[in-house]
């Protein structure tokens, strides 16, 4: 009966320290561990852990983010800008007025365009019946994405003086850095994701 117990007890402690090994894993950046065991741990946490974005706290794995935009009137692309540089020195001058609110906003919306491509092609799958697993399809519809591009879209408008009829079509992207260097010296390598082109009705 003993030994019975201890087997019991083992297993039960084997199996709460796997799943906190197992948890510890899939917070870090990947980077940090093999592909192949980021993708079984992500087989582990997922379907039943995965707290997704119902919860306090979101979870796309942690990365510096920065939304870029450009727009193409009559037929020529504008350079990319920065959309957090906008309020940035007004935000630190002056704490108490409505920069401080948009370049939050500018933020916010960049981490939530990351969290609805990061997990596009789940809900994709998940939404099979509306989306048929097509990742970029749920992206067009996401809030996350149809936020950021009315965004652009007003900051085009109201900030760059471009009149909306202008306008032809719309493009944003998010530089992506990971914030977890081990090396001072190391540099941080950049990542530039891309977003469907939006179209704007004529």
């Amino acid at each position: 009966m003993k030994g019975k117990k201890k087997i019991i007890y083992g297993l039960i402690l084997a199996f709460i320290s796997g799943h906190f090994l197992l948890t510890f894993i899939y917070c870090m950046p990947d980077r940090y561990f093999p592909e192949v065991v980021n993708v079984w741990t992500r087989y582990y946490i997922n379907p039943a852990f995965n707290q997704g974005w119902t919860m306090f706290a979101p979870n796309p794995p942690t990365k510096e983010k920065w939304m870029e935009y450009r727009w193409a009137s009559d037929g020529k692309w504008n350079e990319w800008h920065r959309a957090d540089t906008l309020y940035e020195r007004p935000y630190h001058l002056y704490r108490v007025t409505h920069h401080v609110k948009m370049h939050h906003i500018i933020q916010n919306s960049a981490a939530h365009l990351w969290g609805e491509a990061w997990k596009s092609t789940q809900m994709a799958d998940k939404y099979y019946a509306e989306y048929e697993g097509d990742s970029l399809a749920y992206l067009y519809d996401s809030f996350g994405y149809l936020t950021c591009m009315h965004l652009t879209e007003k900051i085009i408008v109201n900030i760059h003086n471009v009149s909306k009829e202008s306008i032809d079509s719309i493009d944003i992207r998010l530089i992506l850095k990971d914030p977890f260097i081990m090396d001072d010296r190391a540099e941080i390598d950049s990542v530039y994701y891309e977003f469907p082109t939006k179209i704007l009705d004529d």
